[in-house]
């Protein structure tokens, strides 16, 4: 995912990774970043799930760019936000996101019970 990012021209440091999951909302590098970004800057990210898993999580911080003057843009999904029909794909992605956020802890939920 760096490799990538850095082959799309962002530098190193305007890459931000955090280590904790996507679905936790306050991640401290999430948070440096929102802090930086100014009206007319663009966001670009791997995949939109990477900003988080949840779509309420998701859509408050789709408003916040959309407020700020602020694109998001997917290097995997082909989502720019600066147009109403990606800003739609990015909702139905965070919809598709906080799914297989779901089945995936349906997944361990269940294979700690089948091994107990």
């Amino acid at each position: 995912q760096v490799s990538r990012l850095l082959e799309a021209g962002i530098p190193k440091e305007r890459i931000f990774m955090d280590v904790i999951s996507g679905a936790t909302e306050d991640r401290p590098q999430l948070n440096s970043l929102l802090s930086l970004l100014n009206k007319g800057d663009v966001l670009t990210v791997w995949k939109v799930d990477r900003l988080g898993r949840r779509t309420a999580h998701l859509a408050r911080l789709l408003e916040e760019f959309d407020q700020k003057g602020i694109t998001v843009r997917s290097l995997t999904e082909g989502v720019d936000t600066s147009d109403r029909s990606s800003r739609v794909s990015y909702l139905l992605m965070s919809v598709i996101a906080q799914n297989e956020r779901e089945t995936i802890n349906e997944r361990i939920r269940s294979g700690i019970d089948h091994a107990q």
